[in-house]
């Protein structure tokens, strides 16, 4: 997945990367709250979400989720 998922913005939620595989893969390190709340100032409304429960409670902690589509 160095190539990130075609037609989405592509985020690495990482504690130890410093650099994407590729350009098109960003490196987030910071909170997700804050980046949850500067990814809501821009165009768009969902969230394809790729990830552990861990990463899953920290956006539901965020407040700002509303709905989740599970898939399998």
């Amino acid at each position: 997945m160095t190539e990130g998922y075609a037609g989405k913005k592509n985020y690495v939620f990482s504690r130890t990367l410093s650099k994407a595989a590729s350009p098109k893969v960003s490196i987030v390190s910071e909170d997700v709250t804050v980046f949850a709340e500067r990814l809501r100032l821009e165009k768009g409304k969902d969230i394809w979400l790729v990830g552990g429960a861990e990463l899953v409670a920290a956006f539901l902690d965020s407040a700002g989720t509303v709905r989740f589509e599970i898939s399998s």
